[in-house]
């Protein structure tokens, strides 16, 4: 059975990976946002819970004198959109305060009415908005029957000054034809001037006849300005409350805005955070481990075990290569081998001891391989970069270096090399030396395309990536 961390197939895109990290990682913060945005629609509603409304409908009849008139075309109906307005008239607004003896202005009433007008109908719905539901509904009412009355009083005062003007075109008729009458009875009857007052007397009688019957009717005319249908009402309670609807609402808004947040940094941010964001790479991802550990624990003993299953050749040399930086893994890697019973030799490549004899004074013959290793615990040996480190890169892919490597084999199972960052030199030099390149993947930092750029090189430089290797910063591993 392989020991390798083998990502099962997915077909997920690599932003999607990045979101459900990012949600992860994010994941207090989310929770937060998510409380905050829950809190805040749960007060605004229990705000707007405080308040009650109460609605009234009010049917309008066609009046006359009224631009909604019984003349009026259908497209008239666009004028109640004007009556809308008079109901919140001042004028409305005083008698409604008058009666319910409010402490109120006009304006301040009026903040709270809201007038409604349906498509294509002849119906006002009118709102009052109160803290008091008692309030809410007598103020609903009020507004509705006061803008009847006022509506009613307008049609009777325009019908009051039409029918003046007919009954005084009546009183100059009825005088006219008083004079013209007396004036046929004083003529001859075959004069020509009889004949004309004559007509004049029959066409004077038939129009008074016409403005008589019009005065009548305006007289007659009933000014019913309409009716309230529907009587001032509250709305009838849902299931739920108005302050658990906007909590709710909060918390979708919550949820809604955290994903959005996530999924626009998931889709700019190409670094690796998880396991499952190398699953495209290509290469076996051997472990999951922490930076800088001492190598006591299960995630380096699984990485150990996976390279030594990969690699099962004795003595066997391997690099550590940083796909963007430093590596972080070597020293601890190889105290977990040495835990093993293994004997190891860890070479450091970039170090600065420049003081110490180490591995550019055995190239160079300067020193025994003895000389070089420094014991560090039971099975672990440690050779720094010599005195030369400056040389190292050229001594490196020197052919003496090949003769140094079969010699360092000699003394231990497990040579392994902290070869540094992809972009140094003595990394270049020495996987060509190696059975295989063990790549170090920053969680955070290290990108996909500066793991795709560090296999480009170590392949290049004649050595083979068996693996990577996912290393946390911060102690936390994800958990894909």
């Amino acid at each position: 059975m392989s020991a390798l961390f083998e990502v099962p197939p997915t077909r997920d895109q690599p932003w999607a990976r990045s979101l459900r990290a990012r949600l992860r990682s994010g994941l207090a913060v989310s929770l937060l946002v998510c409380l905050g945005t829950t809190v805040a629609g749960g007060w605004y509603g229990a705000r707007q819970g405080a308040v009650d409304e109460a609605t009234s409908v009010v049917l309008i009849s066609p009046l006359a004198g009224n631009p909604f008139s019984p003349d009026g075309a259908g497209s008239d109906l666009v004028n109640l959109e004007t009556e809308a307005q008079l109901v919140r008239s001042d004028t409305v607004a005083d008698d409604v305060i008058t009666d319910l003896g409010l402490d109120l202005t006009p304006a301040e009433l009026l903040d709270g009415i809201t007038v409604e007008v349906p498509p294509n109908t002849q119906i006002l719905r009118i709102t009052a908005a109160s803290e008091s539901a008692d309030d809410a509904l007598a103020r609903s009412q009020a507004v509705a029957e006061s803008y009847l009355e006022f509506r009613q009083s307008r049609a009777r005062a325009a019908s009051s000054i039409l029918a003046d003007q007919v009954a005084e075109q009546v009183a100059e008729g009825q005088a006219d034809l008083t004079k013209k009458t007396r004036q046929l009875g004083g003529q001859d009857p075959a004069s020509a001037n009889a004949v004309l007052l004559r007509q004049q007397v029959i066409d004077g009688t038939t129009q008074l006849g016409e403005l008589r019957a019009q005065l009548a009717a305006l007289q007659a005319t009933r000014a019913d300005p309409g009716e309230v249908v529907t009587p001032a009402a509250l709305p009838k309670p849902g299931p739920l409350g108005t302050r658990e609807l906007m909590a709710g609402l909060g918390l979708l808004l919550g949820i809604a805005g955290c994903l959005a947040y996530a999924a626009v940094r998931a889709r700019r941010d190409p670094r690796v955070r998880a396991v499952t964001d190398l699953v495209d790479v290509g290469v076996p991802v051997l472990g999951e481990v922490v930076a800088d550990g001492d190598g006591d624990d299960l995630a380096t003993a699984g990485l150990r075990a996976a390279i030594l299953a990969a690699l099962p050749q004795r003595p066997l040399t391997l690099a550590v290569v940083g796909a963007d930086e430093e590596v972080r893994v070597a020293e601890g890697l190889g105290r977990s081998i040495a835990r093993a019973r293994h004997e190891v030799l860890l070479v450091d490549l970039v170090g600065r001891h420049g003081d110490r004899e180490g591995l550019s004074d055995l190239v160079l013959d300067r020193a025994a391989v003895d000389d070089v290793t420094l014991p560090v615990t039971a099975h672990l040996s440690k050779v720094a970069p010599g005195r030369s480190p400056e040389r190292l890169a050229d001594l490196l892919g020197s052919p003496d270096m090949s003769v140094t490597m079969e010699d360092l084999g000699k003394r231990c199972d497990v040579v392994l090399l902290d070869a540094g960052s992809s972009s140094e030199a003595v990394s270049h030099a020495v996987v060509r030396h190696t059975h295989g390149v063990l790549l170090e993947v920053l969680a955070g930092q290290t990108t996909l395309d500066d793991i795709s750029a560090a296999r480009s090189v170590v392949w290049g430089a004649g050595g083979q990536v068996i693996g990577l290797v996912l290393v946390h910063g911060s102690g936390k591993r994800s958990h894909d």
